[in-house]
């Protein structure tokens, strides 16, 4: 399984699990849809998916075109509502089971300002994958996970330092209700068993406020795994076991 990353942050949205056998579940419709053809060569009969985790346009904007090519696309009542004229647009529920192809979906509840699902991907050559983006916190521990797609997109301090300098509390306190930060992220994965993770992706990193090679080495510091930061661009072997 490799993991392909064409966006993360607020410009646009888009990742790729492409399994051995050249099978794609595309997670995010954020990036222009040309970008995503010119990454998998122009073969549309790879794709088994698209899994959105919400509305806004940095995670959505090209859904319609994934639908217009007949592609099956997997969002919330939220999201779904919005082409409920295609019937390849799939409304998906927190905590019931999906398949596509050989992938195994579990939606969750994430904590954003608009509704939100986080995903619970499973498929034998990677195992267990949780993808979190846009909340601002998570009550739930997972079991057995061998990697992470998670956002750390500012950090407390930052927004602090910012504030003391003078700069709008409205927009911070916006950023705290709606992302996760690095202290929630370092939380969450503090909360779960990390014995059976390979991989910790930090996805959707504010332009602002963060700093990604400060967040990379807090978390390996903490975690002792191997750390990426999804910028675009990045390809990684996204599996099961380590080798």
């Amino acid at each position: 399984m490799k993991l392909k990353v064409l966006g993360s942050g607020s410009s646009g949205n888009c990742y790729i699990l492409e399994s051995d056998s050249g099978e794609q579940l595309i997670i995010e419709a954020g990036v222009n849809i040309k970008e995503v053809k010119q990454s998998i060569n122009f073969d549309l009969t790879r794709i088994s998916g698209v899994l959105v985790s919400h509305r806004h346009l940095d995670h959505s904007k090209y859904l319609k075109d994934f639908l217009t090519m007949g592609i099956k696309c997997y969002g919330n009542n939220d999201v779904s509502s919005l082409y409920s004229n295609f019937n390849n647009m799939v409304e998906i529920k927190s905590k019931s089971l999906y398949k596509i192809c050989s992938f195994q979906i579990i939606p969750f509840e994430a904590k954003h300002d608009v509704p939100t699902n986080g995903f619970l991907i499973k498929h034998s050559e990677m195992g267990v994958t949780v993808f979190l983006t846009d909340s601002y916190y998570s009550p739930y521990r997972f079991e057995g996970v061998n990697n992470f797609i998670i956002e750390a997109n500012y950090s407390e301090k930052i927004l602090k330092q910012k504030e003391m300098a003078g700069a709008n509390t409205f927009v911070s306190d916006r950023v705290r209700r709606s992302h996760m930060s690095l202290e929630n992220c370092q939380k969450l994965l503090s909360a779960n068993d990390l014995s059976s993770v390979n991989n910790i992706v930090l996805i959707h990193l504010s332009d602002s406020n963060s700093d990604a090679k400060l967040f990379k080495k807090i978390v390996a510091n903490q975690t002792k795994k191997s750390i990426f930061v999804a910028d675009k661009g990045l390809e990684l072997e996204f599996n099961k076991y380590r080798f």
